[in-house]
């Protein structure tokens, strides 16, 4: 990408001095960021503001990281994703496709999110957890082990999805619910308060609270 299509695809107005192209890849990166020199930051992909890109990180695609985010160690941010504000990923975690992943939310250890997913808030992802399809995970809420969240699923509060839960359709779990073990969620159930899901099944207009 030249730096004129950078310019029209960034809205216009930028200045060619404040921008450099990354030694390794081509990518290009605002002088206010910061990228490790043994990343790759291929040639459609962003880095920008004051985000920080350490260690053996790959970003390629149409991937932009900007804000104050951070990613680091093995992770890679590749498809047409999105890593912004305060977020965190590391590891070897894999963020792609549409996804968001945006506020202080983490992504970190063999996680993945992908699709149209948006993570934000304080969430966390991790271990070798999913989210995938057109997946929410907001607020304090946490999703790890193997657990895998996808379809419209939405986990917010501070709600824990872990082992090997699989939640997916319109399933909501919320406020400091604990779904585990090899529970599965789907349809437009949904888990709140303060209940335990451990290795059930719930479906339809399900309610555990």
């Amino acid at each position: 990408m030249t730096f004129e299509e950078l310019d029209e695809l960034m809205g216009g107005g930028l200045v060619e001095a404040d921008w450099h192209q990354h030694p390794n890849g081509k990518g290009w990166v605002q002088n206010t960021a910061h990228v490790d020199v043994r990343a790759l930051v291929t040639p459609d992909a962003i880095v920008y503001q004051s985000a920080t890109v350490l260690g053996d990180v790959r970003i390629y695609g149409t991937a932009r990281v900007f804000g104050w985010a951070n990613v680091r160690q093995l992770a890679e941010v590749y498809g047409n994703a999105r890593i912004s504000g305060y977020a965190d990923v590391s590891g070897s975690a894999h963020v792609y496709g549409n996804a968001n992943v945006a506020v202080c939310a983490k992504v970190f250890g063999d996680a993945s999110v992908s699709g149209d997913t948006s993570i934000y808030g304080n969430a966390q992802i991790f271990g070798r957890s999913s989210v995938s399809g057109d997946a929410v995970v907001l607020g304090g809420a946490w999703i790890f082990g193997g657990a895998q969240v996808y379809g419209g699923a939405v986990i917010s509060g501070d709600a824990w999805v872990c082992g090997q839960a699989d939640i997916s359709g319109d399933a909501r779990v919320f406020d400091f619910a604990r779904v585990c073990g090899t529970s599965r969620l789907f349809g437009g159930a949904w888990v709140y308060l303060n209940a335990t899901a451990d290795s059930v099944v719930l479906f339809g207009d399900s309610r555990l609270f």
